[in-house]
């Protein structure tokens, strides 16, 4: 079961458990506010559900996995649920109906989907940590990201502000990476102390990385590659030898 709290007092509002079965227990792995704040959407084990965050009440579930659902998260602008799963898809929902609008498809199962700030990708990892990218309008799977050496830990991964770059980093190693989505290449390697990362974020201007690790202070590099259009241009000059 899990619990909807007023932030500005404290107080409960509502105890979020829609197990109807008094046997067998539910289990919440994941829960997440629309930006708004408007909704809550939460992953058990008996399925995704969203709530009214006023209330507490369940608006609605979200059917069509046909195994265990591994993530749930809102789009950046509220008007899309991404929930990802065992049965090898990712699925978008419309976050005021629950309507299933795209599956995106896989060949093993994927965990922590994510959608690009614009819209434009998704993206979702697997068991064996490499990073899926699809087309978000046309469920077309564009990039494949194969993290060398491979990883023995789960990988975390964002996009860029402007959904041209991710980020990535395992949680065995001090080591990040920066691709671009559209192809999967890799741009650049993050090099640090010898610190395992556990976060990592872009600046909102997307010019700027900081990475967080155990037993070290938090990193931060340049990366203006994945800036706005100017801040390319700003660089290509810089990198443009002129006799």
């Amino acid at each position: 079961e899990a619990f909807l709290w007023d932030a500005a007092t404290g107080a409960r509002i509502a105890k979020l458990d829609y197990s109807e079965n008094i046997i067998v227990s539910d289990q919440n792995r994941e829960a997440c506010f629309q930006p708004n704040g408007e909704r809550l959407a939460k992953c058990t084990v008996r399925g995704p559900v969203v709530y009214d965050s006023e209330t507490g009440d369940k608006l609605f579930e979200l059917e069509g996995h046909t195994k265990a659902v591994r993530s749930i998260r809102f789009s950046p602008d509220g008007g899309w649920l991404l929930t990802s799963g065992e049965d090898a898809t990712v699925r978008r929902w419309r976050a005021s109906t629950g309507k299933l609008d795209t599956v995106f498809r896989n060949e093993s199962a994927l965990y922590d989907a994510q959608v690009s700030p614009d819209g434009r990708w998704v993206a979702a990892r697997d068991a064996a940590a490499i990073l899926h990218v699809w087309e978000a309008e046309t469920a077309k799977k564009i990039a494949d990201i194969e993290i060398q050496p491979k990883p023995e830990d789960s990988v975390l991964f964002t996009f860029s502000p402007n959904g041209e770059c991710l980020l990535t980093a395992s949680l065995d190693t001090a080591t990040a990476r920066l691709w671009e989505t559209r192809t999967g290449a890799q741009l650049a390697e993050l090099k640090g102390p010898d610190s395992e990362i556990r976060t990592l974020h872009f600046s909102p201007d997307g010019r700027r990385v900081v990475l967080g690790n155990i037993f070290a202070p938090a990193r931060i590099y340049a990366t203006e590659i994945c800036g706005s259009p100017d801040d390319l241009l700003i660089l290509a000059k810089r990198k443009v030898r002129r006799d």
